[in-house]
């Protein structure tokens, strides 16, 4: 039986989501208390966030057996994921 890639997508969400948020409260350096306080209502408040948090922290356990039974076509899926998250990223970096 062939594993679904779908905790992965997950976990690469969160990761993704993370970067970005990061990028854009530090892009105008590290300001610890105005920092911290975004981060921890970030993980406090938000919601969407904390849900996505929870769903791959569930099933973060399977990720190396999905990857590893993963099909060439889950494999370019990951990929393309990656690219569009790589996209948001160079634009939260690029815009100010």
């Amino acid at each position: 039986m062939s594993l679904d890639v779908h905790n992965t997508k997950e976990l690469l969400m969160v990761l993704n989501e993370t970067a970005i948020f990061l990028i854009k409260t530090f892009k105008n350096g590290i300001q610890v208390k105005d920092d911290f306080d975004a981060i921890f209502a970030k993980l406090t408040e938000d919601q969407e966030f904390k849900a996505l948090i929870m769903k791959a922290y569930e099933g973060i356990g399977t990720i190396p057996a999905e990857i590893n039974d993963a099909s060439f076509i889950e494999k370019i899926e990951l990929a393309t994921l990656e690219i569009k998250a790589l996209r948001a990223i160079v634009n939260a970096i690029m815009t100010k």
